[in-house]
This record gives C-alpha cells, structure tokens and sequence, in this order.
C-alpha cells in the first residue's frame, strides 16, 4: 500500500503487533543519514536512555526494539506487544550528519514489513523534503490501540 505523508492509521489493520514488525528507511544521495528510534513516555519525554536506539546503542533492553544497519540505511525490529507500559510512543527519525540538508537527498523510503512483506511504504524525492537537518519519519503511538503515523 502507498502511504501518503500525514496518513494515520491503527496499526493493526497492517500487521499483527503480537509478531515482530520491522520498520525499514532508506536514504540515497550524497549525505550520511542517521536513524534513531526513541522511546517515549506519555508526556513525549524519552522515558528511558535505554530505550533510545542508534547505530552506537542498538537494542533496547528487552530486546524489543533491534536497530540493523543495511546499505544506505537502517532497519528497526519491533516487537510492540513486549514494550513496558512506561512506553507510550515511538518516534523514529532521520537526521543529516553534515553540512547538507534532507532536501539534498535524490530519495527517501519508508517500508512496514512484517515476515519480509512490505505491508505499506512511501518514497520522497529531495525536493519533497524542507530544508533541515532532522525529521520524524514515522510515529507509532498508543491511543487505546497502537496507531501509526508517517
């Protein structure tokens, strides 16, 4: 399914949350992109350091959240229904580690997968981005049920 950015949704309706749920992004062009997943409490405040995944901190204690790099970017492994209570949201970004912008990117993709099916995906072109050095590319929050965002 082609996802739109602004779309939200329940998750569910996607991929099973009791199964591990891999979220994928890629960027081309000439800049290095660093992705992040931080663990958030109900008040959007890192609820724990444990629970901010990156290339140098790659899982988080549980193992419910795993960071894989792969070329030109980063898989996140999920496992939502084992995250603790104290984890209200998850927000996964990207980030220019240079001098450039998102904007100097020739592409950017988002893929849901869950068993190596991509279940909902989206692609921006530099000129799609603004011109900053970080975005949020996707947010899976609980409102009730687990919902996501892109």
């Amino acid at each position: 399914m082609e996802l739109k950015r602004g779309f939200r949704d329940q998750i569910e309706k996607y991929v099973d949350i009791q199964r591990t749920v891999d979220l994928e992004f890629q960027a081309e062009g000439p800049e290095e992109v660093d992705f992040c997943c931080f663990g958030l409490d109900g008040q959007n405040r890192l609820s724990d350091e444990r629970y901010m995944i990156f290339y140098n901190q790659t899982k988080s204690p549980g193992n419910e959240i795993r960071c894989m790099p792969i070329r030109s970017g980063c898989v996140f492994h999920v496992k939502l229904s084992l995250l603790p209570d104290s984890i209200q949201s998850l927000a996964f970004s990207a980030s220019i580690d240079g001098r450039g912008s998102l904007r100097d990117l020739t592409a950017f993709s988002f893929f849901l997968k869950q068993g190596g099916e991509v279940k909902g995906s989206y692609t921006l072109r530099g000129e799609d981005l603004e011109k900053v050095k970080s975005l949020i590319a996707v947010e899976i929050y609980k409102k009730g049920v687990w919902r996501f965002l892109v």
